[in-house]
């Protein structure tokens, strides 16, 4: 958490297609590396950083957290994250954000029910890649929480899952376990996924704080385009 980066391949623009008679799901397996073997990298950046690719900018400070490093998980910059650090005196709440792409839907000559199965079955399956993720990386992570969540920007609530883990807190330097909280919205502005966890020990408890992070951090992802087609309900960017 926090400065901490992960080697995690996601397939890029590789759409989920399903059909009339047949849904085709065509998704990466979450703990295979690329074949380039691509080492994530943390940049040296003064002043906001600006993601031209989703639009999102990450300035030097949200609130009270102060920015501390910056990460890029790829070669073509589709995958970034930004940490920051709320620090309480010998208290810290780690928060990060990652932004990245993630595969599209598309309905070809299929009825819009099963476009919103299909990618309801989508954003279930990014939720649990990123419990996943979590556990593989803390063998002894304990989930004590989960559900939907929403979060809003701009004029529209974006539907999302969070989970909360208790982990061991020594990578953290805590004696005791800490609370680690996910945060997943898939499908932001098109095929963008939006990340969040904050990590903390229970003395440094705020979910207070954890809000208002999640408020005042901008979202200003650019508009996504619709491709239309004869027979195609949906297929985004």
């Amino acid at each position: 958490m926090g400065a901490r980066l992960r080697k995690v391949w996601k397939p890029k623009h590789i759409p989920i297609v399903f059909g009339f008679a047949l849904t085709v799901f065509i998704w990466g397996c979450p703990t295979v590396r690329p074949p380039n073997g691509f080492r994530p990298e943390q940049l040296n950046i003064q002043g906001p950083f600006h993601h031209e690719a989703s639009g999102i900018t990450f300035p030097e400070s949200v609130g009270n957290y102060q920015r501390n490093v910056i990460g890029h998980y790829d070669g073509n910059f589709q995958d970034v994250s930004a940490g920051y650090n709320l620090k309480r005196d010998a208290d810290v709440i780690f928060a990060t954000v990652y932004v990245y792409s993630i595969p599209g839907v598309v309905s070809i000559l299929s009825p819009p029910h099963t476009t919103k199965l299909v990618r309801s079955m989508a954003v279930t399956n990014e939720f649990s890649r990123n419990k996943h993720e979590i556990q593989r990386s803390h063998p002894a992570a304990k989930l004590t929480e989960e559900g939907e969540t929403t979060l809003m920007f701009g004029n529209r609530t974006h539907i999302g899952w969070r989970a909360t883990f208790e982990l061991d807190g020594a990578r953290f330097g805590q004696r005791n376990y800490v609370t680690s909280h996910l945060y997943v919205f898939p499908y932001v502005s098109g095929n963008w996924a939006l990340k969040y966890r904050f990590t903390h020990s229970k003395a440094a408890v705020g979910l207070n704080d954890i809000e208002a992070f999640m408020r005042d951090l901008k979202m200003t992802f650019k508009e996504s385009s619709t491709l239309q087609l004869p027979g195609v309900f949906e297929t985004t960017r």
